[in-house]
């Protein structure tokens, strides 16, 4: 798992024994190295703050501040952590074990979370409330202060609880895509905002700055950005020529990424579907990849270890759609097209007598 910091000057990555390291991400040098004495189950991460929250196979939980590598807060649980989230405030923990779903504060609380069957949790975008998955048809919304239910997101799968697999906080409320293959959006009180949308085999979500929602197929090779508001697909959809196993989009909703299993790289103009960059990248295969708020670079993890940054620089193709200053003969011509036109009134006629 690898990713920019806040500002973009830092770049951060997990590896599968737990370990946290930082680099510059213009000089690519060494920030700060955080070991692990377990491997890695599972992490979480606040782009607001910078922190990440890491939690291992041996149930040990820490806070890693990604600008100085230092360790903000860390804590021992006894049992297997099945699900984390990490709270906008960096602080606040939740948490799901096999015995149900807890809420961590900062003072040392340990608040639990009242859900049958519990499967996920997630934070909203402000981080005072938070839902909890479950394996039953209804996710539970709850106060990140004091832990009491204040709400529940209901469905119905027509026949055997399905539950919900994934969610996604956005500005009013959150995403949550069900075991029955449906996607569906609901406000920060419960209430579901519009219709459900049929997605097969969702493995993740993200979501751009304009709050429209990107699912990312466990298999499979299309992308399109959704609004969650009408429940309706966003034009263009950008199609991959095999299954695409890491993706990403600039918060803008500008440009997305895309890298499929044979190592090749698409990134799409999301304005009208074409691509931005194609090329095959070297090494072992991609993990993941992420890219940078201001959408001119991407990082890249592969199997192997290898983080690396590359820029986004259009193709000449690509280049050539884009706004440009005009040549001082194209300004003229504008200039004299737009110039007002003279009015010159026709003289009376002359009246004869």
């Amino acid at each position: 798992m690898a990713g920019f910091g806040p500002e973009g000057q830092t770049v951060h990555a997990i590896d599968s024994n737990g370990a946290v390291k930082v680099w510059n991400a213009t000089n690519g040098r060494t920030l700060a190295t955080v070991p692990s004495s377990a491997p890695l189950r599972l992490a979480s991460y606040d782009t607001t703050k910078g922190k990440a929250l890491v939690v291992d196979v041996q149930g040990r939980l820490a806070i890693i501040d990604l600008a100085s590598g230092t360790t903000t807060w860390q804590a021992q649980w006894p049992s297997a952590i099945v699900a984390a989230d990490l709270a906008k405030d960096g602080e606040r923990v939740a948490i799901v074990d096999a015995q149900g779903a807890w809420l961590l504060t900062p003072n040392g609380e340990r608040l639990a979370l009242a859900v049958e069957g519990a499967r996920g949790v997630c934070f909203d975008a402000t981080g005072r409330r938070l839902v909890v998955l479950s394996s039953q048809d209804a996710a539970s919304i709850h106060d990140a202060q004091d832990a009491r239910r204040v709400g529940v997101c209901v469905w119905n799968s027509r026949g055997e609880a399905q539950g919900a697999e994934l969610a996604v906080a956005y500005a009013d409320g959150w995403a949550i895509y069900c075991s029955n293959l449906y996607l569906r959006p609901y406000d920060g009180e419960g209430r579901e905002i519009s219709k459900a949308i049929k997605l097969p085999g969702v493995g993740g979500l993200r979501v751009t700055t304009d709050q429209r929602l990107l699912p990312i197929g466990r298999v499979g090779t299309g992308l399109r950005l959704l609004q969650p508001k009408t429940g309706e697909a966003i034009w263009p959809r950008v199609t991959h020529n095999q299954p695409v196993v890491a993706a990403d989009i600039d918060p803008a909703g500008h440009l997305m990424c895309a890298i499929a299993t044979d190592n090749s790289l698409i990134i799409s103009d999301m304005r009208d579907g074409s691509p931005w960059l194609e090329r095959t990248l070297d090494g072992s295969s991609v993990t993941s990849c992420a890219m940078s708020k201001d959408g001119v670079r991407l990082l890249i993890g592969h199997s192997d270890g290898l983080v690396r940054v590359i820029a986004c620089d259009p193709t000449p193709a690509a280049l050539a759609r884009l706004p440009r200053a005009l040549d001082e003969w194209e300004l003229q011509r504008e200039q004299e097209l737009a110039a007002p036109l003279e009015f010159q009134p026709l003289l009376p006629r002359p009246v004869r007598d």
